[in-house]
């Protein structure tokens, strides 16, 4: 509760020392990019706070004990076209995440915890947290989100006359030391093969929960895959 209402409190604050129209010297405009100045103050052209953007500047104010910041110069930037890769967000918690600092050549995403100051109590801080290269600038990685391919829907398996079974097994240390859901698997196997009618019965088991290999993590398999992973008996 104290959170919800310091939370609104912030937010009233702020929306009420933001000029809606105005332009102010040395703000963020809605071309540039988040990046952090010589004297180590923060640009930020898009801040995402209760569904408004504003452009912001960051001042520092501290770099001693740990970095501190300012709110500074601000304006509303409705303007701005939001962009999750770029675009600055305040959380609920008044955490300030920025996903794309240009620092130098080098890019990174800055977090941001909300501060204060006994000397300053109306003033609006921030606090180091911690900072990551970006994805994309780590080998490997990529900002491209790619493109899904189309989702073929299934055809669906007419029910009349079937019997569905499903199976949830953890394996435990009861199949890591001894091998018993192996075993136990082993006879579904064999009951199975001795069905008079075995396509009217289907079979799915999910099966995980065992410090062995196979077993680790969550698996699913149906009766003919279960049966051709059993050929070799483990």
């Amino acid at each position: 509760m104290k959170t919800r209402k310091f939370l609104w409190l912030f937010l009233s604050l702020l929306i009420y020392v933001l000029p809606v129209n105005a332009d102010i010297p040395g703000a963020a405009s809605a071309s540039e990019e988040a990046y952090l100045d010589g004297e180590m103050n923060i640009y930020l052209p898009c801040v995402g706070v209760s569904g408004l953007q504003y452009a912001v500047r960051l001042d520092l104010v501290s770099q001693e004990e740990k970095f501190r910041w300012k709110l500074g110069e601000q304006t509303v930037n409705n303007d701005f076209t939001w962009d999750n890769a770029i675009s600055a967000t305040l959380g609920s918690d008044l955490t300030l995440t920025i996903p794309s600092l240009r620092v130098g050549e080098q890019t990174y995403t800055l977090i941001l915890a909300r501060d204060s100051d006994e000397a300053d109590p109306s003033g609006i801080y921030f606090k180091y947290l911690r900072h990551y290269a970006r994805r994309a600038d780590v080998g490997g990685f990529s900002d491209n989100h790619g493109t899904l391919s189309p989702y073929d829907q299934p055809v669906a398996t007419p029910g009349a006359g079937r019997t569905l079974i499903a199976v949830y097994v953890v394996g435990s240390d009861l199949e890591s030391r001894y091998g018993a859901a192996t075993s136990d698997f082993n006879e579904m196997i064999a009951g199975y093969a001795g069905l008079t009618n075995p396509a009217n019965l289907d079979v799915v088991i999910a099966f995980g929960g065992a410090d062995r290999d196979g077993w680790r993590g969550m698996k699913f398999i149906d009766m003919p895959g279960l049966m051709e992973d059993g050929k070799d008996g483990v």
